[in-house]
């Protein structure tokens, strides 16, 4: 409604004007909200580069493990190495992958070869040195993650991180795990390497996620095995795993790294990330 007093030309110049008004408004919102689409956009090609590549660092080193635990399968099926000779074999193995923080080698209870039996032999590192025990000098073995999963399902296996040491006090390790078995098909025993976590938790300290956002990582099974927060570690846990998360691209390992934008990139099958 337009005052009484006000002529044709006043009329005609206020809705000019309010058209005009309009006409900017409308165009610095849609330009403003193109903006914001066009930053978020790139922060979340960004993120999502960013996720590939940790991903890439991530996956290389669980690949070197399977590469020296099929090294040790050829080793000991070309070469049948005796008792005395496996824990000099399993050194040179590792020596040269500083990645592998252990190799084991679990034989059967009643192995076919009787001076087999009752040996489990295990190299590991301890600062500079790799250090040679046999477990079944103090620990029944076959009770094991390691040694019972490939056996039971009859195919290589991660298992769930674990405390290896003193409790708490000790590295957290996971161990990959394959089934070995002899020119007839019977089971030999189950080999594999062991690699420590602290990596992914370097790995994932140095990720930046905008202003205040981090990531951490989880098992299948919910458990911290790294975080920003060192006490959660190994304590608290994630439960249920948001598993319509998971959809989408699919990857060799199952698994995905994700961060509350959306990017994602394959993990080992032992974790599970996710960033908040």
């Amino acid at each position: 409604m337009f005052p009484r007093h006000l002529g044709i030309a006043g009329k005609l110049a206020l809705m000019t004007m309010g058209g005009a008004g309009f006409l900017f408004l409308a165009i610095v919102g849609y330009g403003y909200f193109s903006s914001l689409r066009a930053v978020e956009q790139e922060f979340r090609s960004r993120l999502e580069n960013l996720g590939e590549a940790t991903a890439s660092k991530i996956r290389r080193i669980p690949r070197v493990a399977e590469a020296v635990t099929q090294d040790l399968a050829t080793a000991l099926r070309f070469f049948q190495p005796s008792p005395d000779q496996v824990p000099e074999m399993l050194r040179r193995l590792l020596a040269p992958h500083p990645e592998v923080s252990g190799l084991f080698v679990g034989y059967a209870r009643k192995p076919k070869d009787p001076v087999l039996k009752n040996f489990c032999p295990v190299v590991f590192r301890e600062g500079e040195k790799i250090v040679f025990q046999n477990l079944a000098d103090g620990a029944d073995w076959i009770v094991t993650d390691w040694y019972q999963l490939p056996l039971q399902l009859r195919k290589p296996v991660w298992t769930e991180p674990f405390f290896s040491g003193n409790g708490n006090d000790g590295r957290i390790v996971v161990n990959y795990s394959v089934p070995f078995y002899d020119d007839h098909w019977k089971y030999v025993a189950s080999i594999g390497a062991s690699i420590e976590v602290h990596w992914l938790t370097d790995v994932l300290a140095s990720l930046k996620v905008g202003d205040e956002g981090y990531v951490f990582l989880i098992t299948p099974n919910g458990t911290m095995v790294s975080h920003p927060r060192g006490e959660w570690i190994m304590k608290e846990t994630v439960s249920p795993w948001p598993r319509k998360r998971a959809t989408g691209r699919s990857g060799t390992w199952g698994a995905r790294c994700a961060t509350e934008s959306g990017a994602w990139g394959a993990l080992p099958t032992f974790a599970r990330g996710i960033g908040t």
